[in-house]
This record gives structure tokens, C-alpha cells and sequence, in this order.
């Protein structure tokens, strides 16, 4: 089966999977119909997979559905399956009609250590909020909670998921000549990690050309950005450089990441391994 056309059926069934644990190990910070797209309601304007491949432990699947949402507003709503199959993760994110983050709810299962990981972050105003409920394989249970003061230039992050980073390009005018500057903070859903200052300058976009399986010449933007890391769990901090590729309506093609300017973790659009290479991070 075609994995973005198979992606409903793969929530569905994660989340009926999960549902039973997740109902009542986190009755307020978790609903499993989160991860469901409302299909009745919503718009359905985008949805595929990123095969991404690095190190063992950063080869993954990612199946996505971005959708407008009745209100105006729009989400993000995905599924992460390693090829280790050492964990799953499940993640959606809520942006209001202008592309602010406004929510985002996660759920993480690491299957050796049995741990799970609840993520629950919410805006309010200028304040961010974090929660995680983390629940071990004796059923001990450990609430934390973060909170952050942060504008609107702030977004919500999910580690592992790549597809909140794209959002930034949506925040750059089509005039700008010069780098732009975003704040993240995050939770991991996979690992005992935090983040509450995290800063992201985006450079101005890059144009290139692609021709698509079908003939038709792509207009490809290429975006680079370095984020500055602190882990408030470890206080290690740390660079990072992120690339992404956008299509003319803004959705991703093509991610890399790596300590370097030249990735050495990158994610593809399936069907689009034809051209992968016409989209350079030079």
C-alpha cells in the first residue's frame, strides 16, 4: 500500500491501539482522537511521507496530513515509525488561519524501556505552556510541566517530527532580504529532553528548478536556517543547521539536518526520488 494514501488507516489503527492506555493513563492531557483527522469537517490540503535517512536510529517513516480546519485555522498531524522499530510517535500541531502556533499534542511509546510520554504544550496570550506525563512499564507516573513566556514568533516543537520547522517559510515576507529570527520551544516525545530557548535564523529563500515525474517544471524553494540548542534536562547546548525544500504552495519536498552546513540526516517526499537531487543544500 501507497504510504500516504495508507496514512489514515495507519492512525486509525494507531490510535485504537494506544486509545486503551492512553484513556486511562492520561485522561486530561491526552485524547487519542487527537491524532484522527475530523475528515467531515476538515479540508484536506496536503498529505504524504518523508523516507528519512541517516544514522541507524534517525532512519524513520513520517506519514502526514495537513488540513484547514473549519475555523480557518490549519494542522499538522503525523506518524513516526523508525526502522528500528524502537518506538512510535504520534504528533499534531494547531495553527491558527496566520500560521501561529497555537497547540501541539504528542505521544511517544519507546518499546524497550517501555517508557511512554505524554505532551501536551499550549498558548495562551504571550505564554507558552508545557506539559509531559511520563509513565513507566511499572505504572509509575511523573507529571512536569515548563512555562514560557513567547510571542508570536514563537513555534512548537516535537522531536522527532521534521514538519513543524517548514512552517517558519510561512512567517517570511516575500520582500525579505535578510535573515528572519523564530524562538522554538519543545518536548521530546521519544527522549528525556526540553527545550525552552531555542533560537532559529532563517535565511531568505533560494530558488531552484525541478521537473516533476510528470514533465512539469517545479518551482523549488530551498530554506536554510542554524538553530541554537540548550537541553533544559541535560544543559547541553549545541548548533544546528536545517534545510528544507518548499513547493509553491508551501508544502515540504525535502528536509536535512546536521551539525554541519551539509546535512548528513535527509528526509524525501515519496515520489519524489527522481529529482531529490536537483534539490542541492549548496
Amino acid at each position: 500500500m501507497n504510504r500516504s494514501l495508507g496514512f489514515l488507516l495507519v492512525v486509525l489503527c494507531a490510535a485504537s491501539a494506544s486509545a486503551a492506555q492512553a484513556q486511562v493513563l492520561w485522561p486530561a492531557l491526552i485524547d487519542p482522537s487527537t491524532f484522527v483527522p475530523d475528515y467531515a469537517g476538515d479540508k484536506v490540503i496536503d498529505r504524504g511521507s518523508l523516507q528519512v535517512r541517516g544514522a541507524a536510529s534517525q532512519t524513520r517513516w513520517e506519514d502526514f496530513v495537513v488540513a484547514r480546519r473549519p475555523d480557518g485555522g490549519y494542522s499538522i498531524i503525523s506518524l513516526i515509525t523508525p526502522a528500528s522499530v524502537a518506538y512510535t510517535a504520534q504528533g499534531r500541531w494547531d495553527f491558527d488561519h496566520a500560521w501561529i502556533a497555537t497547540r501541539a499534542v504528542g505521544l511517544g511509546t519507546d518499546k524497550e524501556s517501555g517508557i511512554m510520554r505524554g505532551v501536551l504544550i499550549e498558548r495562551a496570550g504571550d505564554v507558552i505552556t508545557m506539559r509531559r506525563e511520563t509513565l513507566t512499564k511499572d505504572g509509575a507516573s511523573k507529571t512536569d510541566t515548563w512555562t514560557v513566556p513567547c510571542g508570536r514568533d514563537c513555534f512548537m516543537d516535537m522531536a522527532p517530527s521534521a514538519l513543524p520547522m517548514t512552517v517558519m517559510a510561512r512567517h517570511v515576507p516575500p520582500t525579505s532580504a535578510g535573515p528572519q529570527a523564530f524562538r522554538w520551544v519543545g518536548i521530546s516525545m521519544i527522549q528525556d529532553s526540553v527545550l525552552t530557548e531555542g533560537k532559529a535564523r532563517l535565511d531568505p529563500p533560494r530558488l531552484q528548478a525541478a521537473t516533476g515525474n510528470d514533465g512539469t517544471p517545479l518551482g523549488i524553494r530551498h530554506w536554510h536556517f542554524v538553530e541554537d540548542l540548550k537541553d533544559d534536562v541535560s544543559g547541553r547546548t549545541g548548533q544546528m543547521h536545517g534545510h528544507f525544500w518548499t513547493d509553491e504552495r508551501g508544502f515540504v519536498r525535502k528536509f536535512g539536518m546536521g551539525v554541519t552546513p551539509a546535512p548528513t540526516t535527509i528526509g524525501i517526499r515519496t515520489g519524489d526520488e527522481a529529482f531529490a537531487d536537483a534539490m542541492k543544500a549548496d
